[in-house]
């Protein structure tokens, strides 16, 4: 079987989150993932990340635990106050803002970088998606619900308003975000897991290698 990536115009494809540390969860890993994947299929990916100045940022380490992550460009930039996120854009501060991408993919939702790339994404007329990551769920909202119904006046219900597609992980996540919306945007993208970077085990070699489950039913 060929290894080229298929046949298809070449999408010059940015990615925004706040951070890549793997201590923060999940969104770092998808983000990366889907990122490595993009490019994977001969497309021009770059992932917009916050710098986090004199501490650790954990990239090379997500780095080693994806393949095809080096393949990856990363640009750092300078934390994204909520002012500017809130009437600026990324265009002077982001090069890969410098001209309009073919498609912008928004990682997480209270941070002011993504704000502020949705709306660099609308001044130059360029779709963009959000994954959520979780973040819009009924009982995540209701944490610190005060603040967000704040975010959302300020701006943030624009930013999920214009979205192309904000991409959820359940069937709860989904209605509620298109009740925060204010109209259906919302499609149900469940995490995914990538098979090519998994090491095959011979049959059985779990139970023997964790000798207190051998013969005994478990769960995970």
């Amino acid at each position: 079987m060929s290894s080229d990536p298929p046949k298809g115009p070449r999408l010059r494809i940015v990615h925004v989150i706040e951070g890549l540390h793997p201590d923060r969860g999940g969104p770092p890993v998808v983000a990366m993932s889907v990122a490595a994947a993009q490019v994977r299929l001969g497309h021009d990916v770059t992932i917009v990340c916050e710098d986090p100045g004199s501490l650790p940022d954990g990239v090379d380490a997500l780095i080693r635990a994806t393949r095809d992550a080096e393949r990856v460009r990363i640009e750092r930039i300078q934390k994204v106050k909520l002012f500017g996120a809130l009437y600026g854009t990324l265009r002077g501060t982001a090069a890969a803002f410098a001209t309009s991408p073919a498609l912008v993919h928004l990682h997480g939702v209270w941070n002011p970088i993504v704000l502020a790339a949705a709306r660099t994404a609308r001044h130059l007329k360029t779709p963009y998606v959000l994954s959520s990551h979780g973040a819009l769920h009924p009982a995540m909202y209701a944490i610190g619900v005060t603040k967000k119904r704040a975010a959302l006046a300020l701006g943030w219900r624009s930013m999920l308003r214009h979205a192309r597609r904000i991409l959820c992980l359940n069937d709860e996540e989904q209605r509620f975000t298109d009740v925060l919306a204010g109209h259906r945007v919302a499609a149900l993208v469940p995490n995914g897991v990538d098979l090519g970077c998994i090491a095959l085990s011979p049959k059985l070699s779990f139970r023997r290698d964790f000798r207190p489950l051998e013969g005994r039913p478990y769960f995970v």
